[in-house]
């Protein structure tokens, strides 16, 4: 079995799962590498278990880990490629995902590096437990592995998702994972609190606009966070009252995030999407 290096060496399910997000152009990434990401697979026949998760990401450098072994690796999105780190020699070609195009693997996971790999599309619909993905990619290895008793045949990628299913060889047989959950780490919406109204002032029409929702037509607003001004947890009397205390007499601030934008530091149960005012043009 031949040796190569990688940083820290995580499992052989990892090697399946960086592919560059946008590299087909006007379609959506198919890994999407946001932080916090995480992905469920299961075996069939033995119903074993593998989760990869993106620990966090600086720029275009992504740290993946997966339960498969201890330990991480770093990969860096290059648009239309993907580049692991190998502790020998730096960064190489991991992935280049496009259609109908065809590679040579490098691999932190000796079995498959090295291989060549061709890219096509799958007009057939995966089915998987965590749901049917259309118009998928599959991923074909090609030429002798590295080790007796295994390496990757065929994967499949769905486009928003990332890896759907993978098939490699064992000493078992064939094995095929499939994927069963897939957690996609969503922004927390940013707001200034006791802009009540959302229009990027502070001022009575706020505090009316909070009154109105309480005891007149509670039509929906955009952030209640951003209503509830003494951050208790629940939009009530008191979150006018301290509203105005501010603005007409001495009162104390809102709290965070005030009086620019930002998340909520506190969790509760308020109903919150980001305001127009706060979001990047």
């Amino acid at each position: 079995m031949k040796a190569v290096a990688a940083r820290i060496v995580v499992g052989s399910a990892l090697a399946a799962l960086v592919l560059a997000p946008g590299a087909l152009a006007g379609q959506e990434s198919y890994f999407p590498l946001e932080e916090g990401n995480r992905w469920v697979y299961q075996e069939r026949q033995f119903s074993s278990e593998v989760t990869v998760e993106v620990i966090q990401r600086e720029g275009e450098i992504a740290e993946l880990a997966t339960s498969f072994a201890s330990g991480s690796v770093l990969v860096r999105d290059g648009g239309d490629e993907v580049e692991v780190e190998l502790a020998e020699e730096g960064f190489v070609l991991y992935y280049r995902f496009s259609a109908d195009t065809t590679w040579e693997h490098r691999d932190p996971f000796s079995c498959d590096d090295q291989r060549m790999v061709s890219v096509t599309a799958e007009p057939q619909p995966v089915e998987t437990p965590a749901g049917t993905f259309e118009e998928t990619l599959r991923i074909d290895y090609t030429g002798a592995t590295l080790c007796a008793d295994a390496g990757k045949v065929a994967e499949w990628w769905a486009p928003g998702v990332g890896l759907v299913r993978w098939q490699e060889d064992s000493f078992v047989g064939r094995r095929t994972y499939d994927l069963v959950a897939f957690t996609r780490d969503e922004p927390a919406p940013v707001f200034s609190r006791g802009d009540a109204n959302a229009d990027g002032r502070l001022d009575v029409s706020d505090p009316v606009k909070i009154l109105q929702f309480l005891f007149v037509t509670p039509d929906p607003l955009i952030c209640e966070d951003a209503a509830d001004v003494d951050d208790t947890g629940a939009l009530q009397i008191t979150d006018p009252i301290y509203l105005l205390n501010y603005l007409f007499r001495t009162g104390d601030a809102p709290p965070a995030p005030f009086p620019g934008c930002g998340e909520d530091p506190s969790k509760d149960p308020l109903a919150c999407e980001s305001q127009p005012q706060c979001l990047p043009d």
